[in-house]
Formats: structure tokens, C-alpha cells, sequence
């Protein structure tokens, strides 16, 4: 577990935890030393009352559901559909293509190759609280998360697909040439 900061001046202490200041009054500072620390990041756990996507949902499936959708009231059906569901309990496996870290954990970032549609293949972007298997890029793994996302991004020349899976969590890690 690691610490948060603590700042003592004579009997006042300022506390740093998670990036949140707590004033404390005290005449001995030893009392405070190592008294605060930063929770761990929970374990990503699949609620029970959760909806899980079937084990045969690809998320190639949910993509297609958006390309070529025209209206943007469709699109925005499709979206919220989704939003709040949980990618199945296998989980969705792609080659690792970025990481990164974000304010509320690592993102990966899983590209999917897809001939065929309007751009030439999408994004799983899977966050989870922290890296402690050292995925890097290239690495394939496997991930299961809450879908908060479904987007088609008009970006130049072609659009960009992404489904955003927060929290999540790494079912499996393959490092290439193992």
C-alpha cells in the first residue's frame, strides 16, 4: 500500500491522500506518521445483478450495429443500449496496441482489424485500476469490463469505433513469443 503525504507544521498536519488535503491537529507528529496511507484499487468484480453480453458477442457485433447508422438519434439509441452492459464472462481478446495511463486507472487500448466497413477496424479501450502484469504493446490479452461507451467518432479521413470498457479487469496475458 503506498502512503499519502504528510506536511507538518509545529501542531498542524496536512494531510495528503488520493489528492485530497485533511488538516489534523496534533502535539505529537509521530502520532501521524504512517497513520494515513492510499487505498488499493478495488477488485474489479462483476456485479450480480449486472447484465452480462452473451459468451458469442463479439465486439465487432456491437460496432456493426453503429457503422453506417446515419441519424444521430439511431446511433445515440444503439449507444445507450449498451452503456451499463458487461462484456462476456470470457471475456474479448485482442493485441495490445497502446497503453496509457488515464486519471482513473491504465487504459488499453486493443485494436481490432476489420475489412470491409467505413474505417479499417475499431478499438476496445479496456481500463483497469493498474498494470501490475506490465502489459506493453503488442501483448494479447483478454478483458471484461462494464461497457460505459459505444462511440462513432467522426474523425479525418475515416471514423474511428471504440467501445469503452470501465471499469474492467485482465482475465489473461499472452507476451509474444511465449
Amino acid at each position: 500500500m503506498s502512503k499519502g503525504v504528510t506536511i507538518v507544521l509545529g501542531g498542524l498536519a496536512i494531510v495528503v491522500v488520493g489528492g485530497v488535503g485533511v488538516l489534523a491537529f496534533t502535539k505529537n507528529k509521530d502520532t501521524l506518521a504512517g497513520a494515513f496511507t492510499s487505498p488499493e484499487p478495488a477488485a474489479v468484480v462483476v456485479p450480480a445483478d449486472a447484465t452480462v453480453l452473451a459468451d458469442d458477442v463479439e465486439p465487432g457485433h456491437l460496432i456493426a450495429e453503429i457503422v453506417g447508422v446515419r441519424r444521430e438519434s439511431d446511433r445515440r439509441a444503439v449507444e445507450q443500449y449498451y452503456a451499463g452492459m458487461w462484456s462476456p464472462g470470457r471475456g474479448w481478446t485482442g493485441e495490445v496496441a497502446d497503453v496509457t495511463k488515464e486519471r482513473s486507472g491504465v487504459a488499453l487500448r486493443l485494436f481490432y482489424a476489420q475489412g470491409g466497413s467505413l474505417s479499417s477496424g475499431f478499438y476496445v479501450i479496456a481500463v483497469i485500476p493498474r498494470n501490475d502484469e506490465g502489459i506493453e504493446p503488442r501483448d494479447v490479452v483478454t478483458v471484461q469490463g462494464k461497457i460505459t461507451r459505444l462511440e462513432g467518432l467522426a474523425t479525418m479521413p475515416l471514423p474511428t469505433y471504440r467501445v469503452v470498457l470501465e471499469p474492467s479487469r485482465v482475465l489473461a496475458v499472452r507476451k509474444p513469443g511465449r
